[in-house]
């Protein structure tokens, strides 16, 4: 044999040698990563099976806090692989633990992190930045607030509720993007929506007044939230993540609901379109769209409070809505009469008139009030609300008027029967406030002081009783033959009625002196005078 052919035969055995060496150690690699495989599942399995009580937790105090930052600033550093992502991420994990902690480390969690949260709110890798987002939710706890004035701080400082904001602009826009094969991603996105709403909502439980205003002025970030909620089309796309956009935008026009209207007016408009949906439809009892639903309901009737709010209600037809709304079944009718209390509200507003003469036209709220009248006896709040329509009408109802006629008929026909309706729901809580009464009779005084007991008696129905005093007195003074009926009426009591409405004139005199809002302080005044003419004409 050749001295060549003997190299090639040596060549052939070392390339065959190196083959079968690398073969055997990729089985190695494999057969070591099997077995690590199989060790992270018996571990995943035992900490499954394991009880509570047999897996210790690492003490959660600053040493094992200090620790953790040091950790986190070297894997920011080294973050420049797959592997080092995915240490990092659990790192961050980690951070929930705070609130496992026995002593509060929240401002200490910010003192020694302060540069690291800057580098995960810009890293380029979204699943660090969403991993962040959701273990930062789960330090914002308002219950905690007195220990977390330099997490506080740092939210306004270091422009967190702003990245917040932009960051759920940002992701948003992409879900529009996404098709059918991408449904983890979308589910991956939604849950971020959800959490970044969570903590908005939560932050407006704090009491920090820089933080509301901080909140107030995000003028672009609501009208986003709000353009969301315009973009629903049908009650099936009224999500979970929209019910949250409506529970924090009810905090932020409940703040202050003139600055509210001022720069996001047009809320109403889109709110009155969802409230369409649900004309011959009912919201299901407990559902994310019942929830949605009445949050708007509760958003509208705080905006509609103020004139502008009002106007803009009245303009965009909400009436007309209220007024195919209130058919809708027992939802449709407390809707109607939830929204009309606020949209009636002022004394003295130019649009209460026509208002209540429309609400006397549209036939079905003088057919039906009585009925529902008696058929929620036992639901204080649906009755106290229905009173307090009747009482507006019977104040804003012209004399004479068709309307008033109306509304007078329905009362004394087939000999009061609609009138002895609200005598009926009188007596029983009259007697329930009267219990108090004797209840306080037999308490020492500095047990019991008048102001609890006067809450009490408004918790009971005293505010009920209020509502029908001040109806039953505007009919004594519509005629004659009306007020000699009803003056004769079994458990007619005229000095009860007289001590109702001082009681009543007291309250709106304390509510004058205690209110710094100029518009309140007029309604009680207008309310007052006018209760001052009902006793002086029950003295004649």
């Amino acid at each position: 044999m050749s001295d060549v052919s003997r190299l090639d035969g040596l060549e052939q055995v070392r390339s065959i040698n190196m083959l079968t060496s690398t073969q055997y150690k990729r089985r190695k690699v494999d057969e070591q990563n099997i077995h690590e495989q199989q060790q992270d599942e018996k571990i995943l399995e035992y900490i499954k099976n394991a009880q509570v009580e047999d897996l210790k937790p690492e003490q959660y105090d600053l040493e094992w806090l200090e620790n953790l930052s040091k950790q986190l600033k070297l894997a920011i550093k080294e973050n420049s692989s797959v592997h080092s992502e995915v240490h990092l991420n659990e790192l961050i994990k980690q951070i929930s633990n705070i609130t496992l902690a026995e002593l509060p480390l929240y401002n200490d969690f910010i003192r020694l992190n302060q540069d690291s949260f800057q580098e995960l709110i810009s890293h380029p890798n979204h699943d660090i930045i969403n991993q962040f987002i959701k273990v930062f939710n789960d330090l914002i706890d308002s219950e905690y607030e007195d220990d977390q004035s330099e997490l506080l701080k740092y939210l306004s400082q270091h422009q967190i509720i702003n990245f917040l904001s932009n960051y759920l602009s940002e992701i948003s826009s992409t879900v529009t993007t996404l098709d059918q094969q991408q449904q983890q991603q979308l589910q991956d996105i939604q849950d971020v929506q959800i959490t970044i709403l969570t903590i908005f909502n939560e932050l407006t439980n704090y009491e920090d007044t820089n933080l509301k205003n901080d909140l107030i002025k995000q003028d672009d970030f609501i009208q986003f939230l709000i353009n969301t909620i315009r973009q629903v089309r049908k009650i099936d796309e009224i999500t979970y993540y929209r019910e949250l956009i409506n529970d924090y935008l009810y905090k932020l026009s409940s703040w202050d609901p003139i600055r509210f209207i001022s720069k996001h007016g047009f809320y109403i408009e889109v709110m009155l379109i969802q409230l369409s949906f649900f004309t011959n439809q009912e919201p299901e009892d407990g559902s994310t769209q019942e929830n949605f639903i009445e949050t708007g309901i509760q958003i509208l009737s705080n905006l509609v409070s103020n004139k502008s709010g009002r106007e803009l209600f009245l303009t965009n037809e909400g009436f007309e809505l209220l007024l195919i709304l209130i058919k809708n079944g027992d939802w449709g009718f407390k809707t109607f009469i939830k929204i009309s209390n606020y949209l009636i509200e002022s004394i003295n507003d130019s649009n209460n008139v026509d208002l209540s003469s429309l609400i006397i036209d549209s036939n079905y709220f003088l057919n039906h009030v009585f009925k529902n009248l008696n058929k929620f006896k036992n639901d204080r709040d649906v009755i106290y609300q229905i009173l307090k329509i009747l009482v507006k009408l019977i104040i804003f109802l012209p004399f004479n008027s068709d309307q008033r006629i109306r509304l007078i008929n329905k009362l004394i026909n087939k000999n009061y029967k609609s009138l002895n309706v609200i005598l009926k729901i009188e007596t029983k809580y009259d007697q329930n406030v009267s219990k108090l009464d004797i209840k306080a009779s037999e308490s020492n005084d500095t047990v019991y002081s008048f102001d609890e007991l006067y809450i009490d008696k408004i918790e009971n129905g005293l505010d009920i009783l209020q509502q029908i005093s001040i109806f039953k007195s505007w009919l004594l003074i519509e005629d004659d033959k009306l007020k000699n009926d009803m003056i004769h009426m079994k458990y007619f009591n005229l000095d009860k009625l007289r001590n109702i409405l001082t009681g009543y004139k007291d309250e709106l005199k304390f509510n004058i002196e205690n209110t710094t809002n100029q518009d309140l302080k007029n309604e009680f005044f207008e309310y007052t005078t006018m209760i001052n003419e009902l006793l002086a004409n029950l003295y004649t």
